[in-house]
């Protein structure tokens, strides 16, 4: 027995009519927005790709993309690539468009002060200021941090192995493991428990955090002495301790100061005096509902950005692992394993702390998610907390056919993200090299998506056509001074009005713009009156907001069919349900996906309707039937077949199973690749549409 529907669509009864005060299935709208683009309005740029990008000079030669973190200033993207199916290995820069690709060094570049050797190894490495600092080694005797301007030049050596430590006749451990960023003209480095700064361009190094105590109520240690993995924004640098339990502190630039003091548990020792404490066992957890304070064996690596501080933690006894930001003794929960995956399964799963990355940038976080089907994903949020924003994730589209495989643990470093653009790595499924890792820059610049529901509406002058819209603002900041406005001229007089998204009653005045938080939702009530009689047209609407460009205009999806006349006419509002929302799948090349439309002729005159379905402007290979279905039970009535044709009165609400079956591969581009079901009368006129974005699984 063929049962493509669910008997609950039987009783779906949309009544979208004069009345302004009634939307039905909101969370249709929710979905139709989104399959619009695979992503939450970020624009993509590749810029190499393992395999397929030439190495400039060497058009044999194609880069390999090296698993290490890229890093971005917002002017130069570096990365690092190891020449495919060999051992040797380079330092790259490019622009944001994927363009001016320089060499900064590589194994045949001498080593400043080597002794003539070359470079075995050239990251990791970080940029600020147009400047790249790296780590650098041929051998065990020969490690050091260097720099080099990321439009190319000269190599500057920095310190290494057999630099002293100032103050001391030992001499700097450097290490390929030990941690270092840069902002700036600064780099702050570890080395064997204590911190140090030395500038980007050379120079000599100083002492930041070392021989001093962090006293602390209930360390077993009575505190921490042993300082790692720095990170500096401008004058402020903060810090690890660690000490078999950890905690969180910053330290001015300029180096920690102490007395000597009395610490329990530790003894008379030289106690910090300048040290400002972010986070310690004793702080409590925000947002704990018991109200815990932190693990202090849990603590993530802490970054920092403009005095704001982004670290990784969890509460005693818990394992609910979250990102936490600071700035100016405030802390905020920003994420945690019990939140919904954005345009994921169920919540974010708990990562170790090698798993867990995440990048800051001007009141920006960027984090590594896996959701609980283990599809890896970036996220935004804002530092300041809020809604998590999807930016891509595994089975999105991308460029040329691409499609994401994975998010790998070195999508993103610290100095990934610069203002609101973000360089990452991804695993890229390429469908003329296969699997590849790529590296990319995302644009997180506000944008607006739009959705229109129904698609659909036929009225008799000087009858009222109502619909519904949404619009998410995505990206990085609020979407302000948000309207609506016919783009396609008709006689008829246009108003919108925004609605409530819970309970879809109407809010604020007719035409008034509205602001639309980042990540945000904003339902519309659209209300066009006609003036005269016009045929079936595609209506075109601009969503506008004065901070980001318009949003996209797709047919079936941010527009509505309209058409008015003089004699009643059926008008067929139609809605679409399939097993993944707004998307049909085809199991396999050559089988058939199913998906389930529910119907009701809210207009004024009913009569014989001849329903089909097609591929719209695209050519795809499938081949499709409809049927129509009992409402009860979801049964065909009678098999399917290309048409079928019935009679829908005014009130009725019949419902239609609509099969695709493959006869090839389809790529997921779902604002081009759709199935439409059509209502259209005997007249050929089309009374009612819906749609739904198909692709082989």
């Amino acid at each position: 027995m063929l049962k493509p529907t669910r008997p609950w669509l039987s009783r779906l009864v949309c009544r979208i009519g004069p009345s302004i005060s009634r939307l039905v299935a909101t969370g249709f709208l929710m979905w139709i927005a989104s399959p619009a683009t695979p992503v939450s309005g970020a624009t993509f740029t590749p810029i190499v790709e393992s395999f397929v990008t030439p190495v400039p000079g060497s058009p044999a030669v194609t880069f390999g993309v090296f698993p290490t973190p890229p890093s971005f200033d917002g002017q130069r993207v570096v990365f690092a690539s190891q020449q495919p199916f060999t051992t040797f290995r380079s330092l790259w820069s490019a622009d944001p468009n994927g363009g001016s690709l320089v060499s900064l060094a590589d194994d045949n570049t001498p080593i400043p002060g080597g002794g003539g050797r070359n470079f075995g190894n050239v990251f990791p490495f970080g940029i600020a200021n147009g400047r790249v600092v790296f780590f650098g080694n041929d051998d065990a005797t020969q490690r050091g941090y260097y720099s080099v301007p990321a439009t190319g030049g000269p190599v500057t050596l920095l310190l290494n192995n057999g630099t002293l430590i100032p103050g001391g006749n030992n001499y700097f451990d450097v290490n390929f493991q030990s941690h270092f960023n840069t902002d700036g003209g600064t780099v702050v480095f570890e080395d064997r428990g204590s911190i140090y700064a030395v500038p980007s361009t050379g120079g000599a190094a100083s002492l930041v955090a070392g021989g001093v105590f962090i006293c602390e109520a209930n360390y077993l240690g009575g505190g921490v002495g042993q300082f790692l993995v720095p990170d500096l924004s401008g004058g402020t640098v903060v810090i690890f301790a660690s000490f078999g339990q950890g905690l969180i502190f910053t330290s001015p630039l300029s180096g920690l100061t102490s007395t000597v003091q009395m610490c329990p548990g530790a003894g008379s020792v030289p106690v910090a005096t300048n040290a400002t404490r972010v986070a310690t066992l004793n702080t409590v957890v925000p947002g704990d509902p018991q109200d815990r304070t932190f693990d202090s064996t849990a603590f993530h690596l802490p970054i920092i950005d403009g005095g704001t501080v982004i670290f990784g933690g969890a509460a005693l006894n818990s394992n609910t692992l979250g990102i936490f930001s600071w700035r100016a003794g405030t802390l905020t929960r920003l994420v945690d394993t019990n939140m919904p995956v954005p345009g994921g399964t169920g919540t974010f799963q708990p990562l170790s702390v090698g798993q867990l990355t995440y990048t800051t940038s001007n009141g920006h976080v960027v984090f590594r998610g896996v959701d609980a089907a283990g599809k890896t994903g970036l996220y935004y949020v804002s530092a300041s907390g809020g809604t998590v924003v999807k930016i891509i994730a595994e089975g999105d589209p991308l460029d040329g056919g691409r499609t994401v495989g994975s998010l790998p643990q070195e999508a993103i470093g610290a100095n990934s993200l610069s203002g609101s653009k973000l360089a990452f790595i991804v695993n890229v499924n390429d469908p003329k090299v296969g699997l590849a890792k790529s590296v990319y820059v995302a644009d997180l610049s506000t944008a607006v998506l739009a959705s229109v529901l129904p698609s659909s509406r036929s009225v008799q002058v000087p009858g009222i056509a109502t619909v519904f819209a949404s619009m998410i603002a995505v990206g990085t900041v609020t979407a302000t001074n948000c309207s609506i406005s016919p783009i396609t001229g008709i006689p008829a007089t246009f108003v919108y009005q925004t609605t409530n998204p819970a309970t879809n009653a109407l809010t604020g005045s007719p035409n008034t713009p509205v602001n639309i938080p980042a990540g945000g939702l904003q339902t519309f009530l659209l209300a066009f009156t006609s003036r005269a009689p016009f045929g079936p047209m595609d209506v075109e609407l601009g969503f506008h907001c004065d901070n980001a460009a318009p949003a996209p205009v797709i047919s079936g999806l941010s527009t509505v069919l309209l058409s008015a006349s003089t004699t009643p006419v059926p008008d067929i509002v139609a809605l679409a349900a399939s097993g993944d929302p707004g998307i049909v799948d085809i199991p396999g090349a050559t089988g058939t996906g199913v998906f389930a439309v529910a119907t009701v002729n809210v207009g004024s005159a009913g009569g014989s309707i001849i329903v089909s379905a097609d591929t719209g402007n695209a050519a795809l290979p499938v081949v499709l039937s409809i049927c129509q279905t009992n409402p009860g039970t979801g049964a065909c009535f009678s098999g399917p077949s290309p048409t079928v044709t019935a009679t829908i009165n005014p009130g009725e609400t019949p419902t239609f199973g609509i099969f695709v079956a493959g006869a090839g591969a389809v790529t997921f581009d779902p604002a081009k690749n759709r199935i439409v079901v059509r209502f259209k009368d005997q007249d050929g006129v089309t009374r009612g549409a819906t749609s739904v974005a198909v692709r082989t699984q």
